[in-house]
C-alpha cells in the first residue's frame, strides 16, 4: 500500500510538470498491479481536467466517484476537481452539487470551500456565498482568490440594499488584504465605484489597470460593462471589438460572452441580428465545452427576450453535444411545460432521470413540475405536488426552481401571500426568468405595495433589460410610488414599453395615461390626437 501512495504522488508531479504519456502509463502499472478502477479513474481524469478535456473528465470522475463511495478518503478531491469541470463546461448547478459534497467530506479544506462559495455565487447565492466565506478570515493556507471573493461577496450584499443604507468600509476591508494591483481586485474596486455612481472614477481605474495588464480580459469587458450601465452601448461594444482585435486577447469566449449580455441589454432589432450571429462558430476556434457554454448564454439570453424557438434551439443543441448535461435537458423541460407539450416533458424528465439515476433530485424536481402544470385548478393533485416538493427540500432546500414550484403553488392556491414570500427567494437563490419578477410584481400591485415592487424591479433592473411586460410593470410601480423622481422614471419605462409610432392605438391610450400621470401633457395630448 505504501508503495501505491508513492506512486500516486509520482503520478500528481507528472501531471503537474505536464509529463503526460509518463502519467498514463505509471498509471497503466498501477492498474497491472491489481489497484481498483476507481483511483484510476480519477488520475486519468486528473491528465483530461490539466489539458482541459472537461467532458471527458467529468465522465471519469462521475465514474469514480460512485465506485469509491462518499466514505472514501479520495471522495472530497474526486468532487471538488468534478466541481471544477462542470464550472468550465458551464453547468453551475451540478458545479455546486459537487463542491457541497467536497466540503460535506473534508470540512476544513480550504480549495473545497472557496470553490464551494464561487459555485455558489455563480448560482446568484451571495447570501449563503458569505455565510460560507465569512468564518474562514482567520484560517490557515487561504488561497489566494479568497479575499477577492469575500469583497465581491460584500459588495454584492451591500449592492442589494437601498442606496441610503448601502455601507462599503467592510469591502474596503476585503480589499485591503488581497493583493491591490491583481486584475481581479482592481475589478472589484471598479465595480463598487460604479455602484456609487462614481462612473468617471471607476472607468479611470480601469483603463489604468488595462495598460497595466493588456492581456487581462477581465478588466476590457469590466470596462465595457461600465459604458452599458451608462446606456453607452456603442462605446461598449467598441471596447469588447478592440480587444478581439489585440493579439494578446484575441477572439476570447469571454469576449462573445459579454457582447451576448450587451446585445440582449440593449435589445434593438440590430441587436438581435447580431446575437444570432454569435454562435455561429467554427469548430477549430472553440472546445465543445466553450461552444456549449456560449450557446447556454445565449439560449437565456434569448429566453429572457421571449424567443422560444431560438432558446430550445440552442438548448438541443447543447444536449446533443453534452449527452450527460442536466442543465439543458431541465430548461427544455421546463420550455416543454410553458408551452404545454407534457408529453416532452415527461421524454425530458426520462433522458434527466436515465442520467441521474434513481436517487437523482433533477428528475423528482421534473415529477413534480409536471404534477403541478397538470394541476391546475384540481387541489388534489396540488397537495400531492406540494409534498414531493417538501421531500426534495430536505435535501435542496436552497434550490431556486423548488422555491419557484412553491411560489406557483401557492398562487394556485390562492395563497397570495405565500407566494409573495417564496418569489423573492427563488430570485435570490439565482433565478432570472422574466416571468418569476413579472409574477411577484403583479401580486404586489394587486395589494399596491408599491414600495416593496420598486425594490424587487430594481434588484432585478441593475443586471437584465426589462422586457416589454416588465417595463409596462415598472412605470405603473413608478407612478404608484407618487413623487416627481418616479414620475420621470414612469415616463421612461413607458416609452421603453411602447415603441412609437404604434398600430395598437391600445398601447397608445395607456401611453398617454402615463404622460398625463407624469406631469407631460403636451406628450399625452399629441398621442390622443393622434
Amino acid at each position: 500500500p505504501k508503495s501505491n501512495e508513492l506512486a500516486i504522488l509520482l503520478i500528481d508531479l507528472m501531471i503537474d510538470q505536464k509529463h503526460y504519456k509518463e502519467a498514463q502509463a505509471k498509471i497503466d502499472d498501477l492498474v497491472k498491479a491489481g489497484l481498483k478502477p476507481a483511483l484510476p479513474s480519477y488520475l486519468r481524469a486528473r491528465i483530461c481536467v490539466a489539458r482541459q478535456e472537461w467532458s471527458e473528465g467529468i465522465k471519469l470522475l462521475e465514474s469514480a466517484r460512485k465506485a469509491l463511495g462518499a466514505g472514501s478518503e479520495w471522495s472530497s478531491r474526486v468532487n471538488a476537481l468534478l466541481g471544477l469541470s462542470y464550472r468550465n463546461v458551464g453547468d453551475p448547478e451540478q458545479e455546486l452539487q459537487a463542491f457541497r459534497r467536497a466540503v460535506r467530506d473534508e470540512p476544513i479544506w480550504m480549495t473545497a470551500n472557496v470553490g464551494l462559495s464561487q459555485a455558489l455565487f455563480a448560482n446568484g447565492r451571495i447570501e449563503e456565498a458569505s455565510q460560507t466565506l465569512e468564518p474562514l478570515q482567520s484560517a490557515k493556507d487561504l488561497p489566494a482568490e479568497y479575499w477577492i471573493l469575500l469583497s465581491r461577496a460584500r459588495l454584492y450584499q451591500q449592492m442589494r440594499l437601498p442606496e441610503a443604507e448601502r455601507r462599503w468600509n467592510t469591502v474596503e476591508e476585503a480589499l485591503a488584504k488581497a493583493d491591490p494591483e491583481s486584475a481581479e481586485a482592481l475589478s472589484v474596486r471598479a465595480e463598487m465605484l460604479a455602484a456609487r455612481r462614481d462612473f468617471a472614477a471607476a472607468k479611470a481605474l480601469l483603463e489604468k489597470s488595462r495598460a497595466e495588464h493588456p492581456d487581462a480580459v477581465t478588466l476590457w469587458c469590466a470596462l465595457a460593462e461600465i459604458s452599458a450601465r451608462q446606456d453607452r452601448f456603442d462605446e461598449a461594444e467598441k471596447i469588447l471589438d478592440q480587444a478581439a482585435a489585440d493579439p494578446r486577447i484575441g477572439d476570447r469566449i469571454e469576449l462573445r460572452l459579454a457582447k451576448c449580455r450587451l446585445f440582449g441589454r440593449r435589445d434593438t432589432a440590430d441587436d438581435r441580428a447580431k446575437l444570432a450571429r454569435l454562435g455561429d462558430v467554427r469548430d477549430a476556434t472553440y472546445s465543445i465545452e466553450q461552444r456549449a457554454r456560449l450557446w447556454r448564454e445565449l439560449a437565456e439570453t434569448w429566453y429572457r427576450l421571449g424567443n422560444w424557438r431560438q432558446t430550445e434551439a440552442l438548448l438541443r443543441e447543447i444536449a446533443r453535444v453534452l449527452p450527460r448535461d442536466l442543465r439543458s435537458r431541465t430548461a427544455l423541460l421546463e420550455i416543454a411545460l410553458q408551452q404545454n407539450e407534457t408529453n416532452s416533458a415527461r421524454l425530458w424528465r426520462d433522458d434527466i432521470r436515465a442520467i441521474e439515476g434513481e436517487q437523482g433530485w433533477l428528475w423528482r424536481y421534473g415529477d413534480a413540475a409536471i404534477l403541478v402544470h397538470e394541476a391546475r385548478g384540481r387541489r388534489s393533485q396540488l397537495g400531492e405536488a406540494r409534498k414531493r416538493l417538501q421531500d426534495l427540500e430536505v435535501t435542496h432546500k436552497n434550490s431556486p426552481r423548488l422555491a419557484l414550484l412553491a411560489a406557483t403553488i401557492s398562487e394556485l392556491e390562492g395563497k397570495n401571500q405565500q407566494a409573495i414570500q417564496e418569489y423573492p427567494r427563488a430570485l435570490e437563490g439565482g433565478e432570472t426568468q422574466p416571468r418569476v419578477v413579472t409574477s411577484l410584481l403583479g401580486l404586489l400591485l394587486q395589494r399596491r405595495e408599491f414600495g416593496k415592487a420598486e425594490t424587487e424591479l430594481a434588484k432585478y433592473e441593475e443586471k437584465w433589460a426589462l422586457t416589454n411586460d416588465l417595463a409596462h410593470l415598472g412605470a405603473e410601480i413608478a407612478l404608484g410610488m407618487r413623487d416627481k423622481q418616479y414620475a420621470k422614471l414612469a415616463v421612461k419605462r413607458a416609452e421603453q414599453a411602447v415603441t412609437l409610432p404604434t398600430r395598437d392605438y391600445r398601447d397608445a391610450l395607456w401611453l398617454a395615461r402615463v404622460y398625463q400621470a407624469a406631469g407631460e401633457v403636451s406628450k399625452a395630448e399629441a398621442l390622443l390626437r393622434d
